[in-house]
């Protein structure tokens, strides 16, 4: 019987796969450029507002689809971030 792989067919997996933070190899240029990207305080503020709906159970179809993009676009962020702090560690190594 052929063994078949399971692979994550979600976003973030995927997204995962893509940027493979586990690498980092980008550029200490981009790795600094890219661990100064963050959402604002009106971002985070409505975040904060979005999750305190949720909580209550009150949030609008379009506002749980703004959660998601928030949510999706957070952990691309993450990712990012992933990736440049290891690109910036394996250069702080390899200059030792």
């Amino acid at each position: 019987m052929p063994s078949t792989t399971t692979v994550s067919r979600d976003g973030v997996s995927i997204l995962n796969r893509l940027i493979r933070p586990d690498r980092g190899t980008l550029p200490a240029t981009a790795a600094r450029a890219f661990l100064k990207i963050d959402f604002d305080d009106s971002d985070r503020q409505r975040m904060r507002d979005l999750s305190q709906k949720a909580r209550d159970g009150t949030l609008t179809p379009d506002e749980q689809a703004e959660i998601d993009s928030f949510e999706l676009v957070g952990h691309l962020l993450a990712l990012l971030h992933s990736t440049a702090r290891q690109s910036l560690k394996k250069r702080n190594g390899a200059s030792r």
